[in-house]
C-alpha cells in the first residue's frame, strides 16, 4: 500500500543529508547526550518551561524549516507531504485513531510488561505543573506534532521508499528513527513507541493525509496534563 503523496521530487544531496540526520543523528543524540528525566525527580526540574519546553520547541522548528528547504529544493514542497485539503474528517479520523490506537497500545504494554528487559521509564516529571508551563506545554506539543509527522511520516516515507524501492522497508526504517527519539522511556517504552509509530503509518497511509496524524499526535501529548498516559514526546527534538 502506497500512498499516492508527494511522489514528483528528485532526491539530491541534501535530502541525503536529512534524512541520515532524522534517522540516526537527532534520534541518538538525545540518548547519548542527555540524561533520561526519569532519572530527575520532579522537585529537581525547577523550571521545564526553560530546562525543556522552549530549548524542544526551538529544536523542532528549527528542524522543520530544514524539512521545508530540502523538500523544496526536491522540487516539492511541505504541502505535498500530506497537508492539502484539510477536511472536517480528518478531525474525526484523528480522534477515532486516538481512542483505537490507545486501546491497542494498552493491550501492547500488558504483554511487554511480562518481559524482564523491557524497562519503562517514567517522564512524568517532565509534565507542566503551573497554569504557564501548561500553555507552554500545548505551545509545544502542537509544534512537536506538526514537525515529527512532517519528518518521520510525509517526509521520511516518502523519500525512503523512493530510494529502497520498498515501502514496507521504508517504514520500518522511518518508525524505528521516530521510537529511537525516545529512548529516554526506556527499552520498553521505545518499543511501544514503535508499535504507535507503525500505528500512526497506517493513519498516513489510509487517509492519504498528514492532518489526521499531527492533529492525533497532538491531542495525545496535550492532554496528558489532564490524562495519564504515555507520553511521545523526546525532550529537545
Amino acid at each position: 500500500m502506497t500512498a499516492a503523496i508527494d511522489q514528483d521530487f528528485k532526491i539530491n544531496f541534501l535530502s541525503v543529508i536529512l534524512i541520515i540526520f532524522l534517522c540516526l543523528i537527532w534520534p541518538l543524540s538525545i540518548s547519548l547526550l542527555f540524561e533520561p528525566p526519569a532519572d530527575f525527580a520532579p522537585a529537581e526540574i525547577e523550571n521545564p518551561v526553560f530546562v525543556f519546553y522552549l530549548p524542544t520547541i526551538g529544536f523542532q522548528l528549527i528542524v522543520f524549516f530544514f524539512v521545508f528547504l530540502v523538500s523544496r529544493g526536491e522540487g516539492s514542497g511541505i504541502v505535498a507531504l500530506g497537508y492539502r485539503n484539510f477536511k472536517l474528517t480528518h478531525v474525526i479520523y484523528a480522534i477515532v485513531f486516538l481512542f483505537a490506537s490507545l486501546f491497542l497500545l494498552k493491550i501492547v504494554k500488558l504483554f511487554l510488561d511480562k518481559l524482564d528487559f523491557m524497562k519503562f521509564h517514567d517522564p512524568s516529571p517532565l509534565l507542566p505543573q503551573t497554569l504557564e508551563g501548561r500553555l507552554v506545554w500545548i505551545l509545544m506539543c502542537l509544534v512537536v506534532a506538526v514537525n515529527e509527522e512532517t519528518a518521520y511520516r510525509g517526509y521520511l516515507i516518502t523519500r525512503l521508499n523512493k530510494i529502497l524501492r520498498s515501502m514496507p522497508l521504508a517504514i520500518i526504517i522511518a518508525t524505528a528513527g521516530f521510537a529511537a527519539g525516545h529512548l529516554y522511556q526506556g527499552v520498553g517504552g521505545t518499543v511501544l513507541l514503535f508499535v504507535y509509530g507503525l500505528m500512526f503509518v497506517f493513519l498516513y497511509l489510509a487517509t492519504k493525509s498528514l492532518w489526521p496524524c499531527v492533529i492525533a499526535h497532538f491531542l495525545h501529548n496535550a492532554l496528558a496534563i489532564f490524562v495519564q498516559m504515555p507520553i511521545i514526546l523526546p525532550p529537545f527534538c
